[in-house]
């Protein structure tokens, strides 16, 4: 090769521009033809952290054992590049059908993963691959590279598949997410809020069906993707400062809610609200919210805050610290969604907690699993036993509640007694007396 820019310095093989240009050409040349052509990346999976563990000569050393296997395993039609650390692209012109292609890739990975010997040392490799077909899955250069460093990404967050296959419908999911997370920083960014609205779910009490309390709910109406569930933009921003901003914009839209409650002379019960993981490490969250309280004239305890193990599973101390200052401050605190993910006893003990909401995946499974119904039975039993309030969360049937009168008294929330509802829909229930009684 003589042109030194299409030259990979370390090791002397084609570098991103030159696969670019030579797809170019290759996909040209097989446009109007039956021909199927692949295009596979692959990652050697260990290079962060051999360079930290070894440094980066050993971490070059290995590059180099990788583009030499590669170079060797290749075919004459094939075409090699590297495309950064130890990430190569191979290009495969008419390798046959698909399953052809994909025993090739898998040939191709076997051969890779063998140890290689840098600094006189055996290092393990772990690599990974994506794939991508011309013309299934892209018609250029360019639709083809991404395509397989999507395959490639999927490859590297699996530990089963490190051979992945280009997925349309994962991808143009993945497309949705990163219009949905941009549209939410410009939101925050812009103050151009009037999209996100907050919805009021009541909490009914099991002997009176009376509200006792509410929790807040986030809903999304986008002028193009539409109505977008919290189920699909929540995990999106949960750990990043966008989450962070989100929660803190909820919690002033509560407070601002509760003020005006106030001022209009309507007794209204404590209002719960979830906190994303990335709240729970932000040193300065408890006497911000306390100021916003204050500032509102608004005692803490009308509030009540959600969390979930998963949060206290990322924070642990931290979070455990903030959770005490929030408590000292008069803010009630709630464990959300238990029983799912990691269910921790321990965090039980630890925790000041008031309250357990158990999730939702027990009230379906009770009516036809007698163990459920048993286990839940059991998780009463421990909330009760360590004077936590209990909220069952998802009942929707009749049958549903009948199953959960003989446990006593607790909360439930669900679309049997009520809906989410919009803050004046709620403000009329609130208005009527009969259906109250805050404790």
């Amino acid at each position: 090769m003589n042109n030194r820019h299409l030259q990979d310095p370390l090791t002397g093989m084609g570098n991103r521009q030159s696969l670019m240009a030579a797809l170019q050409v290759r996909l040209d040349a097989i446009r109007h033809s039956d021909q199927q052509a692949a295009l596979l990346l692959v990652d050697g999976g260990r290079l962060k952290k051999i360079n930290d563990a070894q440094g980066m000569a050993v971490g070059d050393q290995v590059i180099l054992q990788i583009a030499q296997r590669l170079q060797g395993f290749a075919g004459s039609s094939w075409v090699v590049a590297r495309l950064h650390a130890d990430t190569f692209a191979c290009f495969l012109e008419n390798p046959g059908s698909t399953e052809d292609a994909l025993d090739q890739a898998k040939v191709l990975l076997e051969f890779l993963a063998a140890p290689v010997v840098a600094d006189a040392e055996s290092v393990p490799l772990c690599p990974r691959m994506g794939m991508a077909f011309y013309p299934r899955d892209a018609a250029t250069p360019a639709d083809l590279l991404q395509a397989a460093e999507y395959a490639l990404q999927g490859a590297k967050k699996s530990f089963l598949t490190p051979c992945q296959q280009f997925d349309f419908s994962q991808y143009e999911v993945q497309k949705r997410h990163l219009k949905i997370e941009k549209a939410l920083y410009e939101l925050m960014d812009q103050g151009v809020v009037r999209q996100l609205e907050l919805y009021y779910q009541p909490k009914i009490c099991l002997q009176n069906r009376c509200v006792v309390s509410s929790e807040a709910l986030l809903r999304w109406q986008h002028p193009q993707l539409g109505s977008i569930s919290p189920a699909e933009f929540i995990p999106l921003v949960e750990g990043t400062s966008l989450g962070v901003r989100l929660d803190r914009w909820v919690l002033s839209q509560v407070s601002e809610q509760l003020a005006c409650w106030v001022r209009q002379g309507v007794s209204f019960p404590q209002v719960a609200v979830n906190l994303s993981t990335a709240q729970l490490t932000q040193e300065d969250f408890p006497e911000w919210l306390a100021a916003r309280m204050q500032y509102l004239n608004l005692p803490p305890a009308c509030l009540q805050l959600e969390i979930t193990e998963g949060a206290m599973i990322s924070n642990d101390q931290m979070a455990f610290d903030l959770l005490h200052r929030l408590q000292h401050l008069g803010f009630s605190l709630a464990l959300d969604d238990f029983g799912t993910g990691y269910s921790s006893l321990s965090y039980l003990s630890k925790l000041p907690l008031d309250e357990l909401k158990i999730d939702r995946s027990f009230i379906m499974q009770i009516a036809h699993c007698g163990r459920s119904l048993k286990l839940l039975e059991s998780i009463v039993a421990l909330a009760r036993n360590l004077e936590l309030e209990l909220v069952i969360e998802g009942v929707e049937t009749a049958e549903q509640l009948e199953l959960l009168q003989p446990l006593g008294a607790m909360k439930i929330q669900g679309y049997y007694f009520y809906r989410p509802m919009k803050a004046s829909d709620f403000t009329g229930l609130l208005s009527d007396s009969t259906s109250l009684m805050f404790f």
